[in-house]
């Protein structure tokens, strides 16, 4: 079985950037994070490249149990934008 370390540096500047970003509290924000690295395990490389998933693929992951008002695609783009996912030619889970 497969499992993911969330150490307690993960809350901090780069969590209240996100949360900002999103309009949403930090608690979301980890919540999304941690869906994203828990279905990382099975769909991310080694250097954390996801295998095959285009930004919309992703944004289906963190839909599920977000608030309403959340739009995942946003977040993907947030995700990126606050350089918790790299995007390349591939997207990547930084620091996988």
């Amino acid at each position: 079985m497969a499992w993911i370390s969330v150490h307690e540096q993960v809350i901090g500047g780069k969590l209240r950037t996100l949360a900002k970003e999103l309009n949403c509290s930090q608690n979301e924000a980890l919540g999304m994070l941690i869906s994203l690295w828990l279905w990382g395990i099975n769909n991310a490389d080694k250097e954390g490249r996801i295998i095959g998933a285009t930004k919309e693929d992703v944004a289906k992951v963190l839909s599920i149990g977000i608030a309403e008002e959340l739009d995942p695609l946003k977040a993907v783009d947030a995700l990126i934008k606050t350089q918790w996912i790299d995007l390349d030619a591939d997207l990547f889970i930084h620091d996988w």
